[in-house]
């Protein structure tokens, strides 16, 4: 099983506009940002849903992993219903405004009553340690979903900075809630030795290789591989067992012709990475857990 488990559904530049009236963490400069990288039109939901289940079936991609843009819940009601479309081949995320009143418990409803399997988080208002997001972080926790969150600089805007999204944000974030599954999106690019030594010292941290982040695996595999250095093996950190937390991703924007954001066509798109993984000098179980294992695991994704 192939699992893309990063990918943003996406929805029109005044759909997003109207629907973000009232968004405590989308301040006006989040939300220009938000909104240039949003088509003037799109193509209706169902259309593209059948542009998708086209492209998926060319390369074997099994399942979607889908969430909005905005990270603060604007149209994950939009999201849903595409996923409640046909659950066999999309898994919904939910995204919460940290600081709305009541964001727990609107993550729960979301993953009770949408049937979403975890949390999508960018920071928005400020670096993932802030207290402000740690009700967010009990609930997820509670509930047994896993948060995905935005790491490193690949698409990094401002008023965001740089040390907000720094991989090493999660360490204080898994040493506080140890129960709590977390996935460093990009694998924190650039910063792969930070995010290297966050993983060992996490057993709850994990990546995921969209926006960069194959670049990351290339270092920490490939060149680990050649240093020969036994003492690691002896503690058991060897390439097979960092292949066990690697997530296959994307961060394919959207599907064209639907809009200009991606320079090749998404059946190669997905060609290059699917390629990649298969290509690391590693087990074929290892590539397996990396293109899909790994997030039927943590997604809780049912084998169909």
């Amino acid at each position: 099983m192939i699992v893309d488990a990063h990918h943003h559904w996406l929805i029109s530049r005044d759909e997003l506009i109207r629907r973000a009236k009232g968004k405590p963490s989308l301040t006006p400069n989040v939300l220009k940002y938000l909104v240039s990288a949003l088509p003037p039109k799109i193509k209706c939901d169902k259309e593209r849903v059948k542009l998708y289940i086209e492209a998926m079936n060319r390369e074997h991609i099994d399942k979607l992993v889908l969430f909005s843009l905005d990270c603060a819940g604007c149209y994950d009601d939009i999201v849903m219903r595409v996923v409640q479309e046909l659950p066999d081949r999309f898994v919904g995320l939910a995204t919460v405004d940290p600081l709305e009143k009541g964001a727990p418990d609107r993550l729960e409803e979301e993953i009770k009553d949408y049937g979403f399997k975890g949390l999508k988080l960018y920071a928005l208002i400020g670096p993932y340690e802030d207290k402000r997001y740690y009700p967010l972080y009990e609930r997820a926790e509670k509930l047994g979903v896993p948060i995905l969150f935005h790491t490193g600089n690949t698409y990094l805007f401002p008023p965001v900075l740089a040390k907000w999204t720094h991989p090493i944000q999660l360490d204080a974030i898994g040493v506080d809630f140890p129960k709590l599954k977390m996935i460093a999106a990009h694998l924190g690019y650039p910063h792969w030795d930070e995010m290297l030594g966050v993983v060992f010292r996490n057993n709850n941290v994990y990546v995921d290789i969209s926006g960069g982040g194959y670049v990351g695996v290339l270092r920490w595999i490939n060149e680990w591989k050649q240093s020969g250095l036994s003492s690691f093996e002896e503690v058991g950190l060897l390439p097979d067992y960092l292949s066990s937390k690697i997530l296959f991703a994307t961060d394919l924007l959207s599907i064209a012709p639907i809009t200009p954001l991606i320079s090749e066509p998404p059946h190669r798109h997905w060609t290059r990475y699917i390629e990649f993984v298969r290509k690391l000098n590693l087990t074929d179980s290892s590539k397996e857990m990396i293109l899909g294992r790994n997030a039927e695991t943590l997604f809780k994704i049912k084998k169909q």
